[in-house]
């Protein structure tokens, strides 16, 4: 009985800490704005998340795959999430950010041998074909 009292609170006190884990964004995908602080004009990403991972479509020229995020739950049904994506040309892309109804908005790391680290911001919602589907989703037969 002892025991059993022990791994609830544990598991109570991992969902009110926000335990990180994978997956819960999953078949969202966000077209965003880019802030790069190299150039002049914002430009348009494409952010995608799929069994657990996470890919952002103007990184594939650059060598950037999928890779494995890890979510975090926070207050107001805000989902905080994080990842590293790596090329081997690169170097690394670090994101951080946060989900909030169909928006999402959030920064990222770009760190490479032999260069300064670029530190980069993005803002943006749902992709418009993503919320078309919800919302045909929800409408019935």
């Amino acid at each position: 009985m002892r025991s059993k009292t022990i791994l609830t609170t544990v598991f109570a006190l991992c969902l009110l800490t926000g335990v990180a884990t994978a997956g819960s964004l999953d078949g969202k995908t966000f077209t965003v704005m880019i802030d790069d602080p190299t150039v002049e004009e914002p430009y348009e990403d494409t952010l995608i998340f799929e069994d657990g991972k996470f890919r952002s479509v103007a990184c594939d020229e650059y060598g950037f795959d999928w890779a494995p995020y890890t979510t975090q739950p926070m207050a107001g049904g805000i989902v905080r999430f994080e990842v590293t994506a790596e090329s081997e040309e690169e170097g690394t892309n670090h994101w951080v950010g946060k989900v909030a109804n169909d928006g999402i908005k959030g920064e990222f790391t770009w760190t490479k041998e032999g260069q300064e680290p670029i530190e980069y911001s993005f803002e943006g919602a749902i992709a418009e074909e993503e919320a078309a589907d919800e919302e045909m989703s929800t409408d019935g037969p």
